[in-house]
């Protein structure tokens, strides 16, 4: 498959969206980990005022802990075949909640470099597909034209989870990187498919060219990942380079990445000594810069560290963003 072929089955098209869920990812170059942090955006608890959402009951206490447990459960299978650490970032309990849609929706998960990918090219997609073929009878938004885009993705995105959940949660990434089909039927089902298909092929021939020791040891050997990397690109007629879209937050007040709850830099960012009101010298300098005093305030007590993340928003942009990385820590 070339470069181009690849690429039309991995972007999106009008009635499927690959890049749907606008993740958050962080390198933590200490750990050699990537932290992936999932939003909730489209979660059933966030389509209460969407007439054509069909939001399921919302759980009373005791439910909502058993719903809890159960689907801790089936996030051990990822801990178990890759090592991750998860932070699940949860409704208030004494409240009761709503299911989830989405298996790793709302959480903050920590992957060893190269294992993401390693599990996504050892996943069973086939033998899912033939065991329980997915359900691909049409189905369309059944609202009017012209309604909420984020209405119509909530609503088919829900519907796409629900049909094709066994291959979605086949994998870490996928389950990370859902699609969302705005048209569902066999032939949008297929792509997606298709389009799974062929990133199993490119990454797992891609693994074996540039970091396998022992292929074409004789010609290959004597070079870096990098530069195998290149001849690889050369092979295929594509660029060798990898965009990334990089964001630098000063203020990040979200515990995520290597700042999750209870790791050493979480507890030092609150073990600052907080300030409960402001001079009359500072408030003076505030008011002489046009910074309001509760920014003021805000600076001196809010705990906040600068983060340096990334967005992906499909498979194939988690995917090279972890080779990327494979990349330079060679």
């Amino acid at each position: 498959m070339n470069a181009n072929e690849l690429t039309y089955l991995t972007t999106d098209k009008d009635r499927v969206l690959l890049s749907f869920f606008r993740n958050t990812v962080v390198w933590s170059e200490d750990e050699k980990s990537i932290y992936i942090n999932v939003p909730d955006a489209f979660e059933y608890r966030h389509c209460l005022h969407y007439e054509n959402c069909p939001v399921p009951e919302k759980m009373d206490r005791d439910e909502y802990l058993k719903y809890r447990e159960e689907l801790d459960r089936k996030r051990d299978v990822f801990r178990g075949k890759i090592g991750i650490k998860g932070y699940d970032v949860w409704d208030n309990t004494d409240e009761g909640g709503y299911p989830r849609a989405w298996l790793m929706s709302n959480t903050d998960t920590k992957v060893p470099l190269g294992e993401g990918i390693r599990n996504f090219i050892e996943a069973d997609f086939e033998s899912i597909i033939k065991t329980s073929p997915p359900d691909i009878s049409s189905h369309s938004f059944p609202g009017k034209a012209g309604a909420d885009i984020m209405e119509k993705a909530s609503v088919m995105g829900q519907y796409t989870a629900d049909k094709l959940k066994d291959i979605i949660n086949a994998s870490l990434y996928t389950a990370l990187f859902p699609p969302c089909i705005l048209e569902y039927n066999g032939y949008t089902v297929r792509f997606y498919l298709d389009g799974l298909s062929a990133l199993q092929t490119y990454f797992r021939e891609l693994m074996t060219f540039v970091f396998d020791a022992e292929y074409e040891k004789e010609i290959l050997g004597r070079l870096e990942p990098h530069r195998r990397y290149l001849l690889w690109c050369r092979m295929h007629r594509t660029a060798p380079v990898i965009e990334r879209i990089e964001k630098t937050d000063p203020s990040a007040l979200r515990l995520s990445g290597p700042i999750l709850p209870g790791t050493d830099i979480e507890k030092e960012l609150h073990s600052r000594p907080l300030k409960d009101s402001l001079s009359e010298k500072e408030k003076a300098w505030a008011k002489a810069h046009g910074i309001d005093e509760r920014a003021m305030l805000f600076a001196y007590r809010i705990p906040c560290t600068v983060r340096t993340s990334y967005t992906c928003s499909s498979l194939r942009d988690m995917l090279l963003f972890e080779f990327s990385k494979m990349l330079e820590c060679c």
